[in-house]
């Protein structure tokens, strides 16, 4: 366990590992609260991590969800990042709070002349719904899958937000929401030696508090496209989730693609928003 990150430290000990090890799974806490955008500093690290030869990441501590996907270079360099899964078991008061993700994914371990490769295939991210209500004294996560409206209005959220906002119908459109953004993999370094002190700001080496000036907000994201997430063409199970020119796609059985580094999405062509066509219920 590493408890702070540092570049230092983390590369040491990420080299230490893959003497042990045939995959590398690096959890981080990282993200800026309550955002659904990948921030800099995540996008920074995650490409530095990769680079290090991580094979998986997955990330916490904004309490909500964040896309997921692979991320390649020019190197051979190849890992999967899941930036955040959002809550497990939580009674916090907002309906993105309450929606998490369950990662999944194949580890495909391969020995040839001697020499081991390893493949992580058919990532996903499975919805998971936080249900707690004190009267019945329930407490704990469902699968969205499994969830019904009549839970989701018995949910001890409903004291704390408005009437016909925690609902089945908008736990799914949340989620199709947040899985269909595109991350635009960075290229910049100048956050990896930065340090976070204990009012989340980020320290450079000199005492500096760090401006980020390269994060967008999930808001942004969408205004700056010109999307209206509230419109029925959105929310239709027809939406593309993530699908953009350029990206790689994990879904093919080996796994592989096409060793670019994907400046236009992480989506790796598994997530199916179909899953949440309401037509099939």
């Amino acid at each position: 366990m590493i408890d702070m990150i540092r570049k230092d430290k983390i590369t040491t000990m990420i080299q230490k590992a893959k003497q042990q090890a045939d995959c590398i799974i690096f959890v981080a806490h990282w993200g800026t609260e309550d955002e659904t955008m990948p921030n800099e500093y995540e996008k920074q690290w995650a490409a530095y991590l990769m680079e290090q030869g991580v094979n998986v990441i997955i990330g916490g501590h904004p309490h909500v969800l964040q896309p997921y996907g692979r991320l390649t270079d020019d190197k051979g360099n190849e890992t999967v990042v899941f930036y955040s899964l959002g809550n497990f078991v939580s009674t916090q008061q907002k309906l993105e709070e309450l929606l998490g993700g369950m990662a999944k994914f194949t580890i495909q371990k391969t020995v040839k002349d001697g020499k081991t490769s390893v493949k992580i295939l058919t990532p996903t991210v499975e919805p998971l719904v936080m249900h707690y209500n004190s009267d019945s004294g329930e407490f704990g996560p469902y699968m969205l899958s499994d969830y019904t409206e009549e839970l989701a209005s018995q949910n001890g959220v409903q004291k704390y937000i408005g009437d016909g906002v925690f609902t089945l119908d908008n736990l799914k459109k949340k989620f199709n929401e947040i899985m269909s953004m595109n991350v635009t993999p960075s290229t910049g370094t100048n956050l990896l030696d930065v340090t976070i002190n204990t009012d989340l700001n980020m320290i450079d080496s000199s005492g500096n508090v760090v401006e980020d000036t390269a994060s967008i907000t999930a808001e942004q994201y969408y205004a700056d496209k010109g999307i209206d997430i509230t419109s029925e063409s959105f929310n239709t199970a027809d939406n593309s989730s993530g699908s953009a020119e350029g990206s790689s796609d994990d879904s093919s059985d080996d796994g592989s693609d096409d060793g670019s580094y994907d400046d236009g999405s992480y989506d790796d062509g598994s997530y199916d928003d179909s899953y949440y066509d309401d037509s099939e219920e």
